[in-house]
């Protein structure tokens, strides 16, 4: 990622990702937004003694309280697969605004997986969708190229069987 740096975190929650945008990018502003005020005062609290500049603040990816063209790289984690398909567009659309022309990006999301054992989460959460909070795997490749992004690389990994994509992408 780089250091002295714009970097966005958008569902920040807790801050587990933050954390390591944070020690990364030292010397320059990382922000974080989520929608839930019970999950940015936990990631406040985790942060309240660093000395590096970062604000947490309570906002939505639908429209990002942001300039046009301001973040050198955005990140969101585990965001869109809990949402409704018909709002992938809007939310791109809104990456794709707050990123600087050449700006980077990476969407982590729940895959279908690779591997017999990844199916059971898919299972979990075609009939148990409450377990995941409503998480499911998506697709989410031709959103974004639709969007005008150009993907970089993609990874398919399994965490404790969890599968998760990664995608990197360029404006």
């Amino acid at each position: 990622m780089g250091d002295n740096i714009k970097v966005l975190d958008v569902g920040v929650g807790t801050g587990q990702l933050f954390k390591r945008i944070l020690s990364e990018n030292k010397h320059g502003l990382s922000f974080g937004v989520d929608l839930s005020s019970g999950m940015l005062a936990k990631a406040k609290n985790k942060f309240r003694s660093l000395k590096v500049n970062y604000l947490l603040s309570f906002g939505n990816a639908f429209g990002l309280p942001y300039k046009s063209e301001s973040f050198d790289y955005l990140f969101s984690s585990y965001v869109l697969d809990l949402l409704p398909e018909e709002n992938f567009n809007k939310i791109l659309n809104e990456f794709y605004r707050v990123l600087k022309t050449n700006g980077t990006g990476i969407v982590i999301t729940m895959a279908m997986g690779n591997y017999w054992y990844n199916k059971l989460w898919y299972l979990a959460a075609k009939y148990f969708p409450s377990l995941l909070t409503n998480c499911r795997p998506i697709e989410l490749s031709a959103y974004l190229a639709s969007t005008g992004f150009n993907i970089i690389e993609k990874a398919n990994i399994s965490q404790n069987s969890f599968p998760s994509e990664i995608i990197k992408f360029k404006k």
